[in-house]
Formats: C-alpha cells, structure tokens, sequence
C-alpha cells in the first residue's frame, strides 16, 4: 500500500523517539516489536513492568534496548508518558491500552499538559485502491461539532500536517451532503464561506472548495456526472476532506475501515507532538501504519 511508505521514510530519519502509553497490551506490544524490527525509532514503553515484560517474552520479542517506566493503573501511565513529552524526551507520543478520554486528560491538563495552544483534531489517513493519492479524513472523532472557527483551525492543522508528509498545496474539499449552497443546511454555507476564504488568501498554503458531496470530491467520474463546476482545482482530486461533524467522519471512517480494501492510520493533531491515537481494537498492523505516519512528521 502506499501509506507504507512512511515506514520507509521514517527509517532514514535518524532516531527519533516514541513513549507509548499503557503499553502492557499485546496488540500495541506486537506493533512496538514490529517498530523495532524496522529501526524506525526508540521507545519508551510506560505501564505495568511486569505485564510489559510477560508479553514480551510470550510473544517472543526483545525489549533490552527499551527505557521501561512502570506505571501501576492508566492514569498513572498517561500523566509519566506525558511529562516525558514534556520534558522533551519524545517525538512521538503512542495511545496504548488505554481508554482515550484518560490519555486526553492527561493531554490537557492546563499545568502539566501537552496542548499546543491552538485547538486538537484528529486525522485519518486513507489509501484507497480506487484513487491515486492518500486521503486526509478530518475530524473523525475530536471536535465533535465544529464551529465555523474551529472548521478553519482544523484546516490549517491538516494543511501543515499533510504538507509535513510532502504535499506542498493540499487540496480541500469542505464536504457536505450536497455540492450546492441550501440555506436549510448551515454545513453548506460555512462551506462556502471556508471556500471564499481560501480563494481570497486567508487560508495558507492550500486551495480550499466547498460545498462537496464526498463523491465530487474525490472522484472526477463523480463531478463529470453530476456537471460539478468550480473556479478552483479541487473537485475530484481532493487530498483534504473536511468533514461537517465527527459523526459523519467517523462513520465514514469506520466503514472505509471494515467495508473496503482500504488501508488507514490516525493521528492526533495540535499536540506538542503528533499522538498516534488508533483504537484499542485496531490491528498491529493499522497501528504501525499510524505509528509511520506519526513519525513521518514529527519534528
């Protein structure tokens, strides 16, 4: 797939570090082996020492190279793995097994937290067979109801991010049910409004389009069939979706997942350092992928 690619970016880039947080889980276990495998970074493995070290010895892998900081419940874990962020010893933080809201909490915590200052968003990336480029899906499941603000910081956020992965003018495509302006469905008219402010500069670095159906966007057969016009270059080649709410991305998201033969990774965005924030549930595999990509544009 070409989302692996990350994978072998990142193993030219010298060794950054990732802490992963509650790692004393087999699946997030059997992606740090994986990580290791292929020299892409050191880790720091935080949770319980003697868990981690089980399940490293049942499924065969060697941790004698990794810094094991013990943690003794989630909590404990997220508050150790976000101080070592802090202190500037990782460029990557890693979800483990823990629930999200706690490693969030730790996040953002006003006095010992990671927040970058702007806001936090979450980005999926999605190789599909079917296109020719890598789609960046936001926001599957952070901002659940965006305002029209927040809509433009998630933009910027994903326009620096996906620029970091070697897009230099992302395209975007602010997505709605429908390609055309209703006054009955507000999700148009900011988009519309987001697609002036991109044509008229205040949006960096991108060129932005909106109202867009998903298909419109990504699809030129889809534009060609519904007559879609725009005096700018983003319908059907979009490398951004932006969505409407994180129910839409997220559903999208999910069904994309576990309906196609799609690969996908996730990371969140506005952190001091990107956060690889897949779910408990994932695979090794999808969590490496995230991993890739995380790394692939830290600092």
């Amino acid at each position: 797939m070409r989302i692996d690619r990350f994978l072998e970016r990142t193993s030219d880039d010298g060794k950054k570090t990732m802490v992963v947080s509650a790692a004393d889980d087999q699946e997030v276990m059997t992606c740090i082996g994986e990580v290791l495998k292929r020299g892409l970074c050191n880790c720091i493995l935080v949770g319980n020492k003697d868990n981690i070290f089980s399940i490293a010895h049942e499924i065969g892998m060697d941790i004698s190279d990794c810094e094991i900081v013990h943690a003794a419940d989630e909590v404990e874990s997220a508050g150790k793995s976000v101080s070592l962020v802090r202190e500037g010893k990782a460029n990557v933080l890693m979800k483990g097994g823990i629930l999200t809201k706690t490693l969030m909490h730790a996040i953002l915590d006003k006095e010992k937290g990671i927040r970058g200052g702007g806001i936090l968003n979450s980005v999926c990336a999605i190789d599909c067979p079917k296109l020719d480029r890598i789609v960046y899906l936001s926001d599957p499941g952070v901002v659940t109801y965006p305002t029209f603000q927040q809509k433009v910081d998630i933009i910027n956020n994903t326009v620096s991010f996906v620029r970091k992965l070697g897009v230099d003018i992302p395209k975007v495509a602010v997505v709605c049910a429908v390609e055309i302006i209703n006054p009955n469905m507000p999700s148009t008219l900011e988009a519309a409004a987001l697609a002036l402010m991109g044509q008229r500069g205040q949006l960096k670095n991108c060129i932005v389009d909106g109202p867009l159906g998903l298909d419109n966007a990504l699809f030129p057969e889809a534009v060609k069939h519904k007559k879609v016009s725009s005096p700018v270059d983003v319908c059907g080649k979009a490398d951004i979706v932006i969505m409407p709410n994180a129910e839409c991305g997220n559903g999208i998201m999910k069904a994309v997942r576990f309906m196609t033969d799609s690969a996908t990774a996730g990371v969140l965005l506005g952190a001091k350092v990107p956060v690889v924030m897949t779910s408990r549930a994932d695979s090794a595999e999808n969590k490496l992928r995230s991993v890739g990509l995380a790394l692939a544009a830290s600092e």
